[in-house]
């Protein structure tokens, strides 16, 4: 675990150095010690392991996150968010404050880098701030990180290992359950509408910008003419349906850390060897949602909640 933890706890050690701590003569005129204070801690809860990183700082701006996330388009001006999800908007790709990009945060690096290591092992992380008295980062972490269970899936010669965790379920999706809503693929499934997708147009990028948009993609078509397997994925907020060719079956598997080479294909969050010899890579489920669900995903799930 120490070898899959190690960059995203420096990474936050220089976050909290470069952007929480606030300089001297500030800490002084704000009734604080000089010098700040930087505490990394760990313990366990039963089969949970629990890390956290606080500083005595300045806290996050939530404000500032919020504009910041509005001018990306990351959010709308009309969505409300509890500072929860507020504080989270900093773990997405290319999200930054920052006006200056300094050696001591990473050069630029975002804290998406930290989440996705974190939730490559099956952990999350929560962000706690008070304004002006420091924030904490809390990890929680399975004991049991090197090993996943997945659903393995095939399409055409490929093999995938999917987290059980955000498998909701594997149905079958006839042809006359589809539709297109918005230009968005879908089916529908217990009285719900479900955004539909080719897995290997989410592994490889194929979403393009739609319009003018700068935040909205349009995603291939899905076109099929007998009965195919569906796996339902998702969490709380997020509900999606990829295409797969078939199942086979699901396991316990040891994660083994990716090649240099494969670590910039987001979509890939490790490897697994099966006991007949056959590679297997591990899908990163957090970024499949998420990079579904800048189409018109979103806009499906908001507009059922409120049905």
């Amino acid at each position: 675990m120490v070898d899959v933890l190690m960059e995203p706890l420096i990474h936050l050690v220089r976050n909290c150095i470069d952007h929480g701590i606030e300089a001297p003569n500030d800490r002084l005129a704000a009734g604080k010690p000089e010098e700040a204070t930087l505490t990394l801690s760990a313990f366990q809860e039963g089969s949970t392991l629990i890390l956290e990183i606080a500083d005595d700082g300045r806290g996050i701006n939530l404000e500032r996150i919020r504009e910041s996330a509005i001018r990306k388009g990351f959010i709308q001006e009309s969505d409300k968010l509890t500072e929860q999800e507020t504080c989270k908007l900093i773990f997405l790709p290319g999200f930054s404050t920052a006006d200056v990009i300094t050696e001591t945060s990473g050069r630029g690096v975002g804290m998406d880098v930290v989440i996705t290591r974190i939730n490559h092992i099956g952990g999350d992380i929560d962000v706690h701030t008070n304004p002006g008295h420091g924030t904490r980062f809390s990890m929680t972490l399975p004991l049991s990180a090197a090993i996943q269970s997945v659903i393995m899936a095939r399409v055409k010669e490929h093999l995938y290992a999917i987290p059980q965790r955000s498998v909701i379920e594997i149905a079958s999706l006839s042809p006359d359950s589809l539709c297109s809503i918005l230009g968005q693929s879908s089916f529908i499934h217990r009285d719900k509408i479900i955004p539909l997708f080719y897995l290997h147009d989410l592994i490889k990028k194929k979403g393009v910008l739609a319009g003018n948009s700068n935040a909205t993609l349009r995603f291939p078509s899905i076109k099929i003419e007998q009965d195919e397997i569906v796996i339902i994925m998702g969490n709380e907020s997020q509900c999606i349906g990829i295409v797969v060719d078939g199942i086979n079956g699901r396991e316990d598997v040891f994660v083994r850390e990716l090649h240099a080479d494969f670590r910039s294909i987001p979509a890939i969050c490790g490897a697994t060897a099966l006991g007949n010899g056959e590679l297997a890579f591990i899908l990163n489920s957090n970024f499949l949602l998420q990079y579904s669900g800048q189409g018109s995903v979103a806009w499906l799930n908001k507009s059922q909640e409120s049905i």
